[in-house]
């Protein structure tokens, strides 16, 4: 296993914090009907991660391996609002090892990663290693909470 590769069965977690910023007035104040000064632009939201850059590895000697996420619904909170998970997205930082794309639930499709790799020289052996960087969509309005969900990845051979 390459430094910084997680065993598989291990469950990683990445964290997505929306920050809020009022140009001309710096940080909202948490609470109710709290001054700020603002030069009238509209609020800006950016969203920080944390943890979110995962280091994958695929190791196999019997052929094409294919990679599928899965998921059992959308983030929820306490409150029992929903995001869909479908809005978190994975990109890669090698093609011969792509993120598979997250359904919004049960299972996503298969895609295919590229055998060979470093020191192969056999068609049937598949060595490949990228990080994985997790983003949040953010395409509407969400309620205030902390959300949570899981993606599984799971690798696949004939």
């Amino acid at each position: 296993m390459a430094p910084g590769r997680v065993q598989s069965g291990t469950i990683t977690t990445v964290s997505f914090a929306l920050a809020t910023s009022i140009p001309g007035g710096g940080a909202p104040t948490a609470g109710n009907n709290r001054a700020t000064s603002r030069n009238g632009t509209a609020p800006i939201f950016s969203v920080g991660a944390t943890g979110n850059v995962l280091p994958v590895e695929v190791r196999s000697n019997a052929g094409q391996v294919t990679l599928r996420a899965t998921t059992t619904g959308p983030l929820t909170n306490t409150g029992g609002n929903t995001i869909p998970i479908s809005e978190i997205t994975v990109a890669s930082s090698d093609s011969a090892l792509p993120a598979p794309t997250i359904p919004a639930t049960g299972l996503g499709p298969t895609i295919n990663v590229s055998t060979g790799g470093p020191g192969s020289g056999f068609t049937q052996v598949t060595q490949r290693a990228a990080d994985w960087t997790f983003s949040y969509a953010n395409t509407a309005n969400r309620p205030a909470g902390t959300y949570t969900g899981q993606i599984t990845f799971t690798a696949s051979s004939p």
